[in-house]
């Protein structure tokens, strides 16, 4: 089924593997459990002392913000008794996995079963981890496969038995070697004309699979019918450990611009690997991630399997000088092939290339710079010309949260051609009135109830501008480019909205993107995070796609704002946002959050926070419950409890209950 080139908003589909109906058990439970949440909180505001609980609220906040640095968390009870959720899952994973007979029938239950033809060039290996790399191959429960191990360089004579012996137990694994010693592109590009599976899969020559992992990409494949997938993954020690569990989001194209996060585990249709050419030599040190950038330019849709199917390997010495088990880093063996810090900057600048010319084919004028960390990236796109940018902004009375809003696009921004838009909710304080009718910007009065949603529309409606900015007035600019960094993605013809990272006073995030489900219908993504800290796979700080952000900095065109309807004005308060963002998906555009545009949001100083009104938590809840109940661009694995992107041993049980 491979495709023709096409553009990105060609290959956004929404949800990614589910439609919106979705799985109606899981939507089902999840809004048993939200309404319950919505009404114990019901009954508790209706107590004595639910006004004193404001000030349980503040110091929960100040907890929260500050528990970073605390030598001891008690953010759940395993953090408390020391127990690790993950060593847990790894424990309990094979008996949930089940019986040799479940995973017989199983596998009698696929409709298609094709040949997965898995590729491992050999170069200098670790004699025992490469045998345990082989052995988590010949063991998987999926029979139909085929191992091809191709000699980089000349073998040792111990390796090369290592091999043959190999091969002798199962006629699936082929061995071969090129006349002369040759580069990994070259092996890999021989194996791939040796293949004779309809798909090919890349393992390292030190890394191991799951013994379900192909089983699992089948499986969706053909759910899918798609030309290409990846998995998530963790890492493994010198002794063997798994630990580090990274839990991937299903396909995000900016994200994929922005680090390796999809390489791993790696299956491509062959046909559309022989379509862009193979392997290219030219970029040696990143194989998998340059031909994953050209396979997404030709494949409809990219498929991710959400199960741990891949190990990677590190040894305990990187991990304790500053090298994380970050998705794509080369194998760094102690002692053995030991690259280490050069290894990583090789492969680092042969990426960065690699997704510059990605970029260079698609016609993009964009320039790639270094991310916060070896592998990471910033795609920056150039402006095309200077489009006006209607910046909105409701507001009530609170002079000083206004001014200082005010004065700091004034004073900050660098990108000049805005306009200022206040829409004024019943101000009544003289200073303010005095405030509003002094300023050069245009006031626009509204005299009715407070409706976030009615006060952005009738704005948005006198806009001048080719592009909206929904911003708080309790927002404070950081970085002047500030505005350019959401102008680059909101001229993009398949984005539909944009949002920013805005920070807390003392530096924690208050945002970097939404994920449906959290605390029930969504939550902020790395709230409460420090600013400088690294954070789950260094997610706040790099450019990636969500369900949604927050409408207290949110850019879009106004056409495609005018295209959805605006904001649903039956949701007052909450939500409207959400909402937002999920009927721009659900045409097909994409929501991308940037860290580059970086503001202060004094969260709620304008009015008191208010929780979400039972009718719009039950009006999200009928119109996206199957979204709310499973984010695409938030992992099955991970916590709806909390923003800290923890591992979820409960959700992990259910994932695989699933089946």
């Amino acid at each position: 089924m491979v495709q023709g080139p096409a553009t990105l908003s060609e290959r956004v589909q929404w949800p990614s593997e589910c439609d919106v109906q979705g799985n109606e058990r899981e939507t089902g439970q999840h809004r048993t459990a939200v309404l319950r949440r919505e009404s114990d909180r019901q009954r508790l505001e209706q107590l004595f002392g639910w006004r004193l609980s404001a000030y349980y609220q503040r110091l929960r906040v100040y907890y929260r913000r500050w528990r970073h640095f605390l030598p001891f968390r008690f953010a759940s009870w395993e953090g408390l008794f020391g127990t690790d959720p993950y060593a847990a899952w790894v424990r309990e994973e094979a008996r949930l996995l089940g019986s040799t007979t479940e995973v017989a029938n199983r596998l009698a239950a696929l409709i298609e079963q094709p040949t997965v033809s898995i590729l491992i060039p050999i170069h200098d290996p670790h004699g025992p981890w490469l045998e345990e790399s082989l052995t988590s191959v010949l063991r998987q429960s999926y029979p139909h496969w085929e191992l091809l191990l191709g000699d980089v360089n000349s073998l040792s004579s111990i390796i090369r038995s290592v091999l043959i012996q190999c091969q002798s137990r199962d006629a699936r694994v082929k061995v071969f070697s090129l006349p002369t010693p040759t580069d990994g592109a070259t092996v890999l590009n021989h194996a791939l004309s040796l293949a004779t599976g309809e798909f090919i899969g890349l393992l390292g020559q030190h890394d191991t699979l799951a013994p379900h992992a192909l089983y699992e990409v089948v499986r969706r494949l053909q759910d899918a019918q798609s030309d290409l997938s990846y998995s998530d993954e963790d890492t493994i020690d010198a002794a063997g450990r798994r630990s580090a569990p990274f839990c991937k989001p299903d396909w995000s194209p900016d994200l994929c611009g922005s680090s390796l996060y999809a390489c791993h585990f790696g299956v491509y249709r062959k046909q559309l690997v022989e379509t862009v050419g193979g392997f290219g030599a030219a970029y040696a040190e990143s194989l998998e991630y340059d031909l994953l950038l050209r396979c997404a330019e030709h494949s409809k849709r990219v498929v991710h399997v959400p199960r741990i199917l891949y190990h990677k390997r590190h040894s305990q010495h990187e991990l304790k000088n500053g090298f994380p088990p970050l998705q794509g880093e080369g194998e760094k063996t102690p002692g053995v092939n030991s690259g280490g810090r050069f290894a990583l900057l090789q492969q680092h600048t042969s990426a960065k290339r690699a997704l510059s010319e990605a970029l260079n084919r698609r016609g993009e004028a964009a320039v790639v710079e270094d991310g916060p960390i070896p592998c990471t990236f910033r795609v920056h796109r150039q402006v095309r010309g200077t489009p006006l940018i209607s910046i909105i902004i409701p507001t009530r009375d609170r002079l000083s949260l206004l001014r200082r809003c005010l004065e700091s696009i004034e004073t900050q921004t660098v990108y000049r051609h805005y306009e200022i838009l206040i829409i004024d909710n019943g101000s009544q304080e003289p200073g303010t009135l005095s405030y509003l009718s002094s300023i050069s910007h245009r006031v626009i009065r509204d005299h009715g109830p407070f409706n976030f949603a009615r006060l952005n529309n009738q704005a948005a409606t006198l806009a001048r501008g080719e592009h909206l900015l929904f911003l708080n007035n309790d927002v404070e600019v950081i970085l002047p480019e500030w505005l350019e960094a959401l102008l680059e993605h909101s001229q993009r013809q398949e984005v539909g909205a944009v949002g920013a990272q805005l920070l807390y006073a003392d530096g924690t995030i208050q945002h970097a993107g939404v994920v449906l489900g959290m605390r029930g219908v969504a939550g902020h993504a790395h709230k409460y995070l420090p600013a400088k800290s690294r954070g789950y796979y260094s997610f706040p700080h790099l450019i990636r796609n969500y369900s949604a952000v927050t409408a207290a900095c949110l850019m879009a065109r106004k056409a495609v704002y005018e295209e959805v309807g605006g904001m649903d004005e039956r949701l007052a308060v909450t939500f409207n946002d959400v909402d937002l963002c999920l009927r721009l998906s659900v045409r097909g555009y994409l929501v991308v959050y940037t860290p580059y545009a970086l503001l202060y949001h004094h969260e709620a100083r304008s009015r008191w926070y208010q929780p979400p009104r039972s009718a719009e938590v039950e009006y999200m809840l009928d119109h996206w419950g199957a979204l709310l109940a499973r984010d695409p661009y938030y992992n099955p694995h991970l916590t709806l409890e909390r923003e800290d992107f923890s591992f979820d041993l409960d959700r992990a049980r259910l994932v695989l209950r699933e089946e």
